[in-house]
């Protein structure tokens, strides 16, 4: 038996024979460094909930055959947000709504 290599059992044998193979060598490192940088890297992103007040609503045809409620949304910052809603549901201009702003 060889020190540190892997050891595996052929099936037509019941002995064990040492596992060389270079190309698993070879990519051992590449996989051990995608595993490591894929879970050692923070990938958070820093956002901020705000208030934000429906201040405009138009009806927009944004396909050929379906039309859609356009929303404008505000914040205390100025910063408008828009989201398209279908045309059935219904929302009240000042209604007030949590939005995510990035930091």
């Amino acid at each position: 038996m060889l020190k540190g290599s892997c050891l595996h059992l052929c099936p037509n044998e019941t002995e064990q024979k040492p596992l060389n193979t270079p190309s698993m060598k070879k990519t051992l490192p590449f996989v051990l460094a995608a595993i490591i940088a894929g879970c050692g890297t923070e990938r958070a992103i820093q956002m901020n909930i705000a208030d934000a007040e429906l201040v405009k609503i138009d009806t927009i045809q944004r396909y050929p055959n379906a039309s859609e409620k356009l929303l404008t949304w505000r914040t205390y910052d100025q910063i408008d947000y828009v989201t398209f809603v279908p045309i059935n549901s219904h929302y009240i201009v000042g209604s007030r709504m949590k939005v995510m702003v990035k930091r």
